[in-house]
This record gives C-alpha cells, sequence and structure tokens, in this order.
C-alpha cells in the first residue's frame, strides 16, 4: 500500500478552498476548465491558473488529445488525497466489532459457567462419607445438623437470582447487538465501494 506523503509545496497548494474544490469534482470525472468554471461560478482563467499550480504539485493531469478540449483528471496522489481508502476505517470497525462480539461470548461463558458450578450434585457416596466422618469425630447434634444442610445446599440447584447478573447480561447484549451492527454497516459498505 502506498503512502500519501505531503510536502511543503502540495500544503502550500491546498490552502486555498478553490483548488480543493476543483480537486473534489475531478474526483467525480474528469473535467475541461470550462466545466470547471461554470460548477465553480468563477472566470475560466482564475480555473486554469489553479489547475496550473495543481498540475505542479503533481495532484492533477492534463489529457490532450487531437481534439480542441482538454480534459483533467486526478492523479493517484490526487485521488489519495480527495478519497482516502476506506480499509483503515473498515479494518478499525471490524476489530471493535469483533471485540464486542468477543466480549459478548466471554460474558455468556462467565454467566454460564456460574450455573455450573452453583449447583454442582455431591455423590451419595461422597455425602455419606462426609456425614461418618463429621459423626466419628464425635461432633455434637449442631454440628451434624449444619454439616447436613451444607451438603443439602451444595445439592441443591443455583436460583436463577444467584445466577443472573442484569448488568452482565444487559452489557453482553448490547455488545451482540452493536458488533451485528458494525458487522452490517461494514458488509454494506464493500457492496457500495465495488
Amino acid at each position: 500500500m502506498t503512502e500519501l506523503v505531503l510536502d511543503s509545496d502540495t500544503i502550500k497548494v491546498l490552502s486555498v478552498d478553490t483548488r480543493l474544490d476543483i480537486l473534489k469534482l475531478l474526483s467525480e470525472r474528469r473535467r475541461t476548465a470550462t466545466e470547471l468554471s461554470k460548477n465553480l461560478e468563477k472566470h475560466v482563467t482564475t480555473i486554469r491558473t489553479h489547475l496550473e499550480l495543481l498540475e505542479k504539485a503533481q495532484l492533477v493531469n492534463r489529457i490532450e488529445n487531437n481534439h480542441k478540449w482538454v480534459y483533467f483528471q486526478l492523479t493517484k496522489k490526487g485521488s489519495m488525497l480527495v478519497e482516502p481508502k476506506p480499509m483503515t476505517s473498515m479494518r478499525f470497525m471490524f476489530t471493535a466489532a469483533a471485540a464486542l462480539i468477543g466480549y459478548a461470548f466471554w460474558g455468556i461463558f462467565v454467566m454460564l459457567s456460574k450455573t455450573r458450578t452453583a449447583g454442582l450434585p455431591i455423590p451419595k457416596a461422597l455425602e455419606k462419607t462426609y456425614t461418618a466422618s463429621i459423626e466419628s469425630a464425635g461432633a455434637n447434634d449442631a454440628a451434624m445438623d449444619g454439616a447436613r444442610s451444607a451438603v443439602q445446599q451444595a445439592t441443591e440447584p443455583a436460583s436463577i437470582a444467584a445466577i443472573f447478573d442484569p448488568t452482565l447480561f444487559l452489557s453482553v447484549i448490547l455488545a451482540l447487538f452493536l458488533g451485528s451492527v458494525l458487522i452490517g454497516y461494514i458488509f454494506s459498505c464493500k457492496k457500495r465501494s465495488k
């Protein structure tokens, strides 16, 4: 990818609004000096003077053929200046969309991991072993009841309120929405550019 390098002469040439308007008009199609003067409502000699300066800055080419009209068109440097490649902004939007969707999947993973760890069933054999070890340690009835309730709580499935984090849920939905909007915009821009 070639880069646009602006030297001081080019910057001086671009400091006049009329020259910028000429470049914008030439970005649509090639034109004669007369066409440019009509569009910009300036005298043709003024437009020719501006075109000469744009030619010296290598922003405009003169196209002469066997006809009496002389056309002007943008050079590669001129077109890069007027119509920057949309790929830079497209890359940024694609990266942002990927980051948003990645964040959404991370949030979904976090919510799902809460559901898996909250209500893990303890096997009956382990529950009996745990209770037997507490009984053999000579614990009193209050300690036994506490141990049984802890085992019971661990084996019960978690409630939806314990798992559901509304802030995380809303941010995941928002990230998925924004990511899909950005991807849709990228594809619509690609279709328009073809």
